[in-house]
C-alpha cells in the first residue's frame, strides 16, 4: 500500500523527469491561471504511483497537472541509506504569457 503521510527520510525525493502539463485549449481561451498543488505517491524506485490533487484551480488545469506530475520520475527519498517510498506535493504553475 501508501506510505504514511510523513516518513522521516534523510534525502527529500528530488524530480529528475518532469514533463511540463499541457495547456489546456478552453482554459487558455478562458484566461484561467493559477497553481495546482499535487500529491504524487513516489516509490522507492523513483516512480509515480498515484497522484491527488491537493489543490485545484479548475477542473481542466487540475486534470493536465494530474496527468503531468503522473508521467514524471523521481530520484527517490532515502533514510539509513537505503531508497523509501514517500508522498511528495508538487505545485504546477499555469500561467498565460
Amino acid at each position: 500500500g501508501p506510505p504514511p503521510d510523513f516518513v522521516a527520510v534523510e534525502v527529500q525525493a528530488t524530480p529528475i523527469n518532469q514533463p511540463q502539463p499541457e495547456y489546456p485549449d478552453f482554459a487558455r481561451r478562458a484566461g484561467v491561471e493559477g497553481q495546482v498543488i499535487v500529491r504524487a505517491w513516489v516509490t522507492a524506485e523513483g516512480a509515480v504511483r498515484e497522484v491527488q490533487l491537493l489543490r485545484g484551480v479548475h477542473g481542466l488545469l487540475d486534470q493536465a497537472a494530474l496527468d503531468a506530475v503522473r508521467r514524471w520520475t523521481f530520484s527517490p527519498a532515502r533514510q539509513n541509506n537505503r531508497a523509501v517510498a514517500v508522498w511528495v506535493a508538487v505545485p504546477i504553475t499555469f500561467r498565460l504569457n
